[in-house]
């Protein structure tokens, strides 16, 4: 029994030593406004990630509007 709660308190060091290790090697996340070669409206406010361009050239969805835009679905959940 006693070597049983030794191998479980290794195992939950080596976890917490893992979680320190990679939550100190996370990349920073910085808010960088000054603007670059992607233009200033292509970029979310406060955020890294790029607005989803809209899909044209399309002729048409399974089940949907023929007028179905990225801004329409705004807040919404699709697959």
């Amino acid at each position: 029994m006693e070597r049983k709660t030794y191998i479980l308190i290794g195992v939950i060091l080596v976890v917490v030593i893992a979680i320190i290790y990679l939550e100190s090697i996370k990349p920073q996340i910085t808010n960088n406004n000054s603007s670059n070669n992607l233009g200033g409206n292509n970029l979310l406010t406060n955020s890294q990630y790029l607005k989803a361009p809209e899909l044209a050239g399309i002729s048409g969805y399974i089940n949907a509007d023929s007028n179905l835009t990225i801004e329409s679905l705004r807040g919404k959940s699709l697959l």
